[in-house]
């Protein structure tokens, strides 16, 4: 069924008129393409393909198809759109969706919480520039909720391999070890790979002393700022 999903969302239409420039498609996994450990240049994005889709359906437990809910943040100017572009393509592979729209707290609680039916629209931020940060929060077997494993996905495979990772000296191997877990979490599809969303972020002509990292959102807390004329 979330294979059926897949491939029933129209993911470069939701790029091309919702998305836009505020992000970059993801290429079926949560590591940006420019992030150390990505798998992105060997993956594509899942097609759309509803022929595919309804093959699916029909080898699935819910062949007739089944109603749902879409949990989303809102207000937001892209999710609740691409929750309804969802809602409206999944009509097709009879998946009747009810979009549920709550404020960020009420979201927060409901994550937690892991009490929730159906499908989550759900965004990540990795603490460290490295692939582990996107892969262990989001589908290591033991973090469920009350942890960030939305999509209780379990993978003997995948545990292990992220596990094994952390204790690897050697980089390339761990690396390597990292790029497997997405080549077999893309296989499993446990969720839609929408985009990697852009932080958009002004900056004053009149300061200077800060300089964009690649941990910003951790560094950003004190700076010695100045004047551009001091």
């Amino acid at each position: 069924v979330r294979k059926a999903v897949s491939y029933a969302t129209p993911l470069t239409s939701i790029m091309e008129s919702i998305v836009g420039a505020t992000g970059v498609q993801s290429r079926n996994t949560t590591v940006p393409p420019d992030m150390p450990g990505s798998a992105s240049a060997e993956l594509e994005p899942i097609p759309y393909d509803l022929d595919k889709a309804k093959e699916l359906m029909a080898a699935s437990a819910s062949p007739d198809g089944f109603s749902t809910t879409l949990n989303v943040i809102a207000p937001n100017d892209i999710w609740v759109p691409q929750a309804v572009a969802i809602q409206e393509a999944l009509r097709e592979i009879n998946i009747e969706v009810e979009v549920v729209q709550m404020p960020y707290a009420d979201m927060i609680t409901l994550q937690q919480a892991g009490d929730y039916e159906g499908m989550m629209h759900f965004q990540w931020g990795s603490d460290f520039p490295d692939a582990a940060g996107n892969l262990i929060p989001l589908f290591l077997s033991t973090n469920i909720p009350p942890q960030n494993n939305h999509a209780y996905y379990n993978n003997p495979e995948v545990d292990r391999l992220l596990n094994e990772s952390e204790a690897e000296l050697d980089e390339e191997a761990r690396l390597e070890m990292l790029r497997e877990v997405q080549r077999i979490i893309s296989d499993d599809q446990p969720a839609i790979f929408l985009e990697h969303f852009k932080w958009f972020l002004p900056m004053s002509t009149r300061l200077t002393g800060y300089t964009l990292s690649p941990l910003w959102y951790w560094d950003a807390i004190g700076r010695d700022l100045r004047p551009t004329d001091a």
